[in-house]
């Protein structure tokens, strides 16, 4: 018999808020690898959360365009600029700033403000 692991829910408003700090204390450090795994965490959070709406999609980029209503106007664009770097940053070997990633993440602090994830 095989048991699988299941990925943990964060289900309320506290846990998102906790993963929320660990993103800033890995931000506080300005190291380079510790600013690239905030984003990352900053992506998968947002995924999360969207994953706990019950929205449709394959992937994340998919679950985004599933999800345009939930985003105000001039937020959803700026989410999915954040995602591009987010992929860029795994998929390409392209610098990315600092300033870029400090920008990416406040994206995401905002799009889950909206969702209700965070205060």
């Amino acid at each position: 018999m095989w048991f699988f692991k299941r990925q943990p829910q964060l289900d309320s408003l506290v846990d998102f808020q906790e993963e929320w700090q660990s993103i800033k204390e890995l931000l506080k450090t300005k190291r380079d690898s510790a600013m690239k795994q905030a984003l990352l965490q900053a992506d998968k959070l947002l995924d999360l959360a969207l994953k706990n709406k019950k929205v449709q999609g394959e992937t994340m980029g998919g679950r985004l365009k599933t999800a345009k209503t939930m985003f105000s106007k001039d937020l959803y664009p700026l989410i999915w600029q954040a995602h591009k770097l987010r992929n860029r940053l795994l998929h390409e070997n392209e610098e990315i700033l600092s300033f870029q990633i400090e920008r990416a993440i406040n994206t995401f602090y905002r799009a889950l403000k909206e969702l209700r994830y965070l205060k």
